[in-house]
């Protein structure tokens, strides 16, 4: 098969995943899943059964995460075929992880940020894991440094086994 045949083909799945975005991103709106007693990935396998494990998983997540605003804008690129759906998924795990640490306003300019480098042709996956591992990195060192550092709970005597055994006979 030559470069061309393999490329169109590439195009054909990107724009598959798409749609099957913007439908599991309608029945999840809808509450299908709900009404029919499944998750949104077994509802997602469901409706498309010849789909690979990760794809639905991913499908589900995109789907999932456009019900919220703030991540509305990366499932419209998604469907737009400006951000491709494993990329589009990275993103939402790096951002479910650095959530809990951030405001909202820094929340989504963190979506911004992470939606435009997605879809840019510049950075391939491995620019765009280098990019989400920094800002979790980053993130969760900011929160831990806010958070200040964490009481000690043994007595100092102890191994970690003793402690989650209870038989640490130390005072504290």
């Amino acid at each position: 098969m030559s470069c061309e045949v393999l490329g169109a083909l590439d195009r054909v799945a990107a724009r598959t995943h798409a749609l099957l975005v913007a439908v599991a991103r309608e029945g999840l709106g809808r509450g299908l899943h709900q009404e029919a007693g499944f998750s949104d990935v077994d509802w997602v396998r469901l409706v498309c059964p010849g789909l690979a494990s990760r794809t639905a998983v991913e499908i589900a997540l995109v789907a999932r995460a456009a019900q919220q605003r703030v991540h509305a804008p990366l499932a419209d690129a998604v469907q737009e075929g400006e951000v491709p759906l494993h990329r589009a998924a990275q993103v939402l795990r790096a951002l479910m992880r650095i959530r809990p640490a951030l405001g909202e306003a820094e929340y989504a300019d963190a979506t911004d940020l992470l939606t435009v480098a997605a879809g840019r042709a510049e950075f391939d996956d491995k620019d765009l894991g280098r990019i989400t591992s920094k800002l979790v990195a980053t993130c969760l060192s900011e929160k831990e440094q806010i958070a200040g550092p964490r009481p000690s709970t043994s007595c100092g005597r102890c191994t970690s086994r003793r402690w989650r055994t209870g038989r640490c006979a130390g005072s504290w």
